[in-house]
C-alpha cells in the first residue's frame, strides 16, 4: 500500500508528522509519499536524526493554515500540501491520503477534487468513541451543518459498513441521537429520518437514543445533527423580458439592465459583509439560494464573479444545498452551466411554464419550446445533479389537453423536481390592466389540470413536499412542489416552515431571523428597487440593520 501524507498539516508539523511517518515505515513496512516543503522537511529530519528511508518527498510551496477559510484556500492555494496530495490521490499515485491539517479544507478538497463514491451524496466525519461496554462510531462529527433524512440514512449505511469491516462486528446496530427514545420525538427532520431508517436495507436500526445513554455503548453507530444553521438568499432582480402575469420586483428594460454592473458591485460587497456577520454570530450556512428575477440574465463573466464571491466567503463544500434559478431558457448557455457546476451549484431551475409556443408569446416569454429542450439537455450534460422545472396550470388560452401534454413531456424528461403553479395575476401585473377579458378567476378546467399533474407525478415516483396558496389564484387552487425521493429543496422547506434564519442580500430581499422559540421572528427588508438599493445605506446589511441582527441573537439563550 502506498499512502500519501501531508507533511505540513497539524500541530508541530513537519516534525510530528515525520516522526509518525518514520515509525509507520518501520513497524508496518508501508510505502509513503510525503507532500510538503521539501527543504524544510529534509532540514527537520536531519536536525532530529529521523530517517527518510521508505518516504518519497514531493515538494510544494504553499500550506493551508488552520485559520484559512477552507473553500477559498482549496481554490486559491493550488500548490498547497493538501491540494497537491488530493490531486495525486485522484490521479492514482497513491492508495490513500492522510492529513492532520485543516479538517474543513480536507473535507472540501476531498469533495471537490477526489469526489465521493457513487451513491454517496454527502460525506461525513466519523470517530470511534470509547464507552462502557464497547466503543461506538459517531457520525457526523462536524462535516455538515445539518442533514436531510436521506443523508442520515446514508450515514447509517456507511457507518455500518465501517464498523463491520474495520471493527469486525457482524450486523452492527444503528441508533439516531434524539431528545427522546420514543418514535414520536424530535424535529420533523428526525421523525422522517426515523421512518426512513426503519426501511433502509443493509442496516440494523434499533431506534432513537438519548444522548445520556450514548456513553453506555449499547449501539455501534450513532448519528448526530448540528445546530445553529442558517441560509443565504441572493437576489438578482433582472429578466430578459417581463411576463404579462408577473409582478415580482424584476427589471427588463435596456436602461435598467445597464444597472447590472453597479448592482453586482454592491451585491458582492453585501455578500462579504453578510457572511462575515454570520460567522461572527456563530452560525453556519446550510443552503445558498440565488433567485430573482432570472439570475442567468447575468452574462458569463458576471455570473462567474458572483459565484466567485460566494465561494470566497462561504464554505461551499459544507453546504447541504446550493441553488441557482436559471428560470428562463433563453438566458442559459453551456458556459454558464459549466461555471455553476465548477462553483458547486447542485440545483438549478429551468422553467418553461408551458410547452405551447403560441401561449409563450402571448404571455411575454421570449423563448420557444425548442429553446427549453436545448437548455434542459445542456443542464443534464453539465452534471448539475438536480433540475427543477415549473409549469403553470390555467394560463390564458391553455386547454386542459394542452396542459396534459405539457405534463407528459416533463415526465418524459424526468427532472428531479417538478413544480405546478396555478395561474395567478398579481395586482401590478401587466395582464391585469391590459387584458382582463383574457382570463377569469373561476377554476374552469384548471382543477382537472392540477389533478392530472398530481396523478402523473405520483405514477413517476414524485411526492409532494411543499404547498402554498396565493391571493387571486384561479379557482383558489394552490402551488405544489413535487420531488423524487431525496431531492427535496431544503431552502423551500426552510422558507415555508420558518425552521431557521435566512439572510437576504440584494434588492427586494428579506432577512428573516428565527429565534430558539420559533414564534420569535424578526424581518428586515432590503430596498425594493435596484435604484434604491444602489443608494447609500439601502441594503439589508446597513449599520442600523446589522445592529438589529446582533441585538436579536444577543437575546437568544446560549
Amino acid at each position: 500500500m502506498k499512502i500519501i501524507v501531508d507533511m505540513m498539516g497539524g500541530d508541530n508539523a513537519p516534525l510530528a508528522v515525520l516522526e509518525g511517518a518514520a515509525q509507520a515505515v518501520k513497524e508496518y513496512g508501508v510505502q509513503l509519499i510525503g507532500v510538503g516543503n521539501e527543504a524544510l522537511v529534509r532540514k527537520t529530519a536531519a536536525e532530529h536524526n529521523i530517517p527518510l528511508d521508505g518516504i518519497e518527498l514531493v515538494n510544494c510551496t504553499e500550506t493551508i493554515e488552520m485559520c484559512d477559510e477552507p473553500a477559498r484556500a482549496v481554490r486559491q492555494k493550488k500548490d498547497s500540501s493538501i491540494v497537491v496530495g488530493l490531486n495525486m490521490l485522484k490521479e492514482g499515485k497513491g492508495d490513500a491520503f492522510v492529513s492532520a491539517g485543516s479538517t474543513g479544507a480536507l473535507h472540501v478538497g476531498a469533495s471537490l477534487i477526489v469526489r465521493t463514491l457513487r451513491g454517496v451524496k454527502r460525506p461525513a466525519l466519523a470517530t470511534m468513541v470509547p464507552a462502557k461496554k464497547q466503543a461506538y462510531l459517531l457520525l457526523d462529527c462536524g462535516a455538515n451543518v445539518e442533514c436531510r433524512p436521506e443523508m442520515l440514512a446514508a450515514f447509517a449505511v456507511m457507518g455500518s459498513c465501517y464498523v463491520n469491516k474495520v471493527e469486525g462486528r457482524t450486523s452492527p446496530s444503528v441508533a439516531l441521537a434524539n431528545n427522546g427514545a420514543e418514535e414520536s420525538k424530535g424535529t420533523p427532520v428526525l421523525k422522517e429520518a426515523h421512518q426512513l431508517l426503519k426501511t433502509t436495507p443493509g442496516i440494523r436500526f434499533v431506534g432513537n437514543i438519548e444522548p445520556r445513554d450514548v456513553p453506555n455503548g449499547e449501539v455501534d453507530v450513532v448519528q448526530s445533527m448540528p445546530k445553529n444553521s442558517c441560509s443565504l438568499y441572493l437576489s438578482v432582480p433582472f429578466c430578459p423580458s417581463r411576463c404579462s402575469y408577473c409582478s415580482f420586483v424584476s427589471f427588463a428594460t435596456e436602461g435598467l439592465l445597464r444597472q447590472i454592473p453597479a448592482y453586482l458591485d454592491k451585491l458582492c460587497d453585501e455578500i462579504r459583509q453578510t457572511t462575515a456577520l454570520i460567522r461572527s454570530l456563530g452560525l453556519s450556512l446550510t443552503t445558498v439560494y440565488i433567485g430573482g428575477g432570472t439570475p442567468t440574465t447575468l452574462n458569463e463573466a458576471q455570473l462567474k464573479r458572483l459565484l466567485d464571491t460566494v465561494c470566497e466567503n462561504a464554505d461551499v463544500g459544507a453546504l447541504r444545498e446550493f441553488t441557482l434559478e436559471a428560470g428562463r431558457p433563453d438566458t442559459i448557455t453551456a458556459e454558464k452551466l459549466a461555471i455553476a457546476k465548477e462553483h458547486g451549484v447542485c440545483r438549478i431551475s429551468i422553467n418553461p411554464q408551458t410547452l405551447n409556443d403560441e401561449i409563450l408569446r402571448s404571455v411575454g416569454r421570449r423563448h420557444t419550446v425548442e429553446q427549453f429542450c436545448s437548455a434542459y439537455e445542456a443542464a443534464r450534460k453539465s452534471g448539475i445533479p438536480i433540475i427543477n422545472t415549473d409549469l403553470i396550470a390555467g394560463l390564458p388560452g391553455e386547454s386542459a389537453e394542452s396542459f396534459s401534454h405539457n405534463v407528459d413531456e416533463i415526465m418524459h424528461l424526468a427532472p428531479e423536481n417538478f413544480t405546478v403553479h396555478t395561474f395567478c395575476v398579481k395586482r401590478a401585473a401587466d395582464l391585469r390592466h391590459t387584458e382582463q377579458s383574457h382570463f377569469s378567476r373561476s377554476a374552469g378546467r384548471v382543477g382537472e389540470m392540477v389533478e392530472y399533474a398530481r396523478a402523473r407525478a405520483a405514477e413517476h415516483g414524485y411526492a409532494p413536499y411543499y404547498l402554498y396558496r396565493q391571493k387571486n389564484t384561479v379557482g383558489n387552487l394552490e402551488n405544489v412542489g413535487y420531488a423524487k425521493p431525496g431531492t427535496q429543496s431544503l431552502y423551500n422547506v426552510y422558507m415555508m416552515e420558518e425552521f431557521h434564519s435566512v439572510f437576504g442580500c440584494g434588492a427586494g430581499a428579506v432577512t428573516r431571523l428565527v429565534g430558539n422559540d420559533p414564534s420569535k421572528i424578526l424581518r428586515i427588508f432590503s430596498a425594493k428597487y435596484p435604484y434604491e438599493y444602489l443608494c447609500e445605506n439601502k441594503s439589508a446589511m446597513s449599520a442600523e440593520n446589522t445592529a438589529k441582527i446582533r441585538a436579536f441573537f444577543a437575546e437568544e439563550p446560549k
